[in-house]
């Protein structure tokens, strides 16, 4: 006998080791290619979402309705006074709204020099005084609930969400989530047409 089984040690067949070896990489390989699969179909998935849910440049926007702070019917029209509008679509518990408001700040103190328009919409009906107040949304057309025909053909959906709209209302740019410090110099850099 062998030394290796004098001591208990049961010597493993290289083949089988081999074979051990390639069954391994080979799970590997294919748990690899499933999950690429998965991914690029949820990119796909992605993209199909954010299709549906930002509104493209150069679309025309109908006058928004929606109801004020009161429950009062307003309504946001284009084409009247040449101001460009800026819509700041948010909910007051949404952590990423509050990460936005540094940026929609920016934008406010420069809005008068710019001639914009700001409109904050709500959408989760839940805005409080102490928001109002903190947040300093005096300066703003402020309102909830949008009209059924506002809320499909603005896409509201999700927030924190900031649209800029030309004086005509046309669509100028759309942006779903956190707002760059690039995106707010955009808007207010934008040029009235």
């Amino acid at each position: 006998m062998s030394e290796q089984l004098q001591r208990g040690v049961n010597p493993a067949p290289t083949s089988f080791v081999r074979i051990g070896s390639i069954a391994g990489v080979a799970l590997l390989l294919t748990s690899n290619l499933v999950l690429l699969r998965a991914n690029h179909n949820l990119a796909a998935e992605r993209e199909t979402l954010k299709r549906q849910v930002t509104l493209n440049s150069g679309m025309r926007m109908p006058a928004l309705e929606a109801k004020t702070l009161s429950g009062q019917l307003a309504t946001v029209a284009f084409g009247q006074d040449g101001k460009q509008t800026v819509l700041f679509i948010f909910s007051p518990a949404c952590p990423i709204c509050e990460e936005n408001w540094p940026m929609w700040e920016r934008i406010t103190q420069n809005a008068d020099s710019q001639g914009l328009r700001l409109v904050a919409l709500d959408l989760s009906g839940a805005v409080q005084p102490d928001y109002i107040a903190y947040h300093r949304m005096s300066r703003f057309i402020l309102l909830r609930d949008p009209q059924p025909q506002s809320l499909l053909a603005y896409r509201f959906r999700q927030t924190p969400q900031t649209v800029l709209l030309a004086s005509d209302g046309t669509v100028k740019g759309s942006w779903i989530g956190p707002l760059s410090r690039a995106n707010a110099d955009e808007i207010l850099q934008s040029k009235v047409n």
